[in-house]
């Protein structure tokens, strides 16, 4: 088992643990649902600084604190 955790797992497992949907997490972070749930279903790539932005901003979280959790859930 690898221990590669991608962009769209840490972003579905940190909203899933905050229990906010796409639409919350697109708003509280300034960028179009759309935009977001590319993020999430890999059809776009996300810039790192804007993947450590939603992690700490918008689930209040560090980065490798979710990837532990999101290890766990693999």
């Amino acid at each position: 088992m690898s221990d590669a955790v991608s962009a769209d797992v840490l972003l579905r497992v940190g909203r899933e643990l905050r229990g906010m949907s796409q639409l919350d997490v697109a708003v509280l972070y300034g960028i179009g649902e759309r935009t977001y749930r590319r993020y999430e279903a890999q059809g776009s790539p996300i810039k790192y600084v804007d993947l450590t932005g939603i992690v700490a901003d918008v689930f209040h979280l560090q980065l490798d604190d979710l990837y532990q959790i999101a290890k766990e859930h693999q």
